[in-house]
Formats: structure tokens, sequence, C-alpha cells
């Protein structure tokens, strides 16, 4: 599990096993994120399966698959179980009333699955890795980052001029 704050590379972090060809599930919490995680794969070179709730994009065969939770489960008689890695950008989203549901439920079919887990705002991540090793009994390390490579700054705009 990778603990880092807003723009400081987890998912640069998570695409490597899909460019060196391994079969990925990356999970993440929005259609747009499906787009965006999706443009950045192919812009390195994978074959990527994008699942949304609108419409499926790619070949079966193709190594990464990328979508949001509800929308993989629903596809899973599609896209099978057989993976190297699953992904889960935003793993605090287990927390959300409206998917949460989802993640665990995917998390539990996935349980002998390698997987990395991101987030940026989880608050206990040792809690967390206790249940997901009450899961999938595994080891499960933490790894956690501070410092920002981007610096976030804030700025006003007024009459298309910056103040």
């Amino acid at each position: 599990m990778v603990c880092a704050p807003t723009s400081c590379g987890k998912t640069w972090l998570s695409i490597y096993p899909g460019i060196t060809g391994k079969r990925v599930l990356f999970i993440v919490p929005t259609q747009a994120l499906v787009y965006q995680v999706s443009s950045l794969f192919v812009k390195f070179g994978a074959k990527v399966f994008m699942i949304s709730s609108d419409f499926t994009y790619g070949s079966l065969q193709d190594n990464v698959v990328v979508g949001t939770p509800k929308d993989i489960e629903d596809k899973l008689p599609i896209i099978g179980t057989d993976f190297d890695i699953i992904v889960y950008d935003e793993i605090h989203n287990l927390s959300n009333h409206l998917f949460g549901n989802y993640y665990e439920r995917l998390l539990k079919i996935f349980k002998n699955v390698q997987f990395l887990a991101l987030s940026a705002t989880i608050g206990n991540p040792d809690r967390l890795i206790n249940w997901f090793q009450s899961i999938t009994s595994k080891r499960v390390s933490l790894i956690t980052y501070s410092t920002r490579f981007l610096n976030l700054q804030r700025h006003l705009f007024r009459s298309n001029t910056l103040k």
C-alpha cells in the first residue's frame, strides 16, 4: 500500500507493471480517471481495454484493463480474473457509501492476486493493512511518502488576468 500526497507520483509508480507487459487490472473511482489512466498507459505503449458505464473499448487480449469498480464488477464474466496485479487507485474509497462495496467485493474476489493500493488520504493505514492481511492471508507492506514533487500553487483569476 502506498500512502503519499497528491502529485507525488503514485500513478507513475503503478503503471510500471502494465508497460512491462504484465496483465494489470487498474481500478479507479471515476470515469474521468478511466480516460486519464488509460491514456497514460497508451502513451507508454501498453494495450488497454477500457471499461466505463457508457462503453468498452479495446480488445480482451489487451494486457491492461482500466475501469471503475462497479463497471469492472459488472464486466467480470467478460474480462475474467486472470491478472498478474490489481491496482486499487484511491483505495480510501472503501469507505464511500456509493461505491465502496464494489471495491470491497473486488478485493475479496482477487484476494490471491498481488495488489497495489494507492491513496493520499488514509488516516490510519495500519488498520487498513491489518484488514487486507485478514482477507488475503498475505503480508502487506506500507510505503509512505510526504514530500511533493510538484509544488501546488493557488492563483485567483479575475477578468482573465492573474491577481
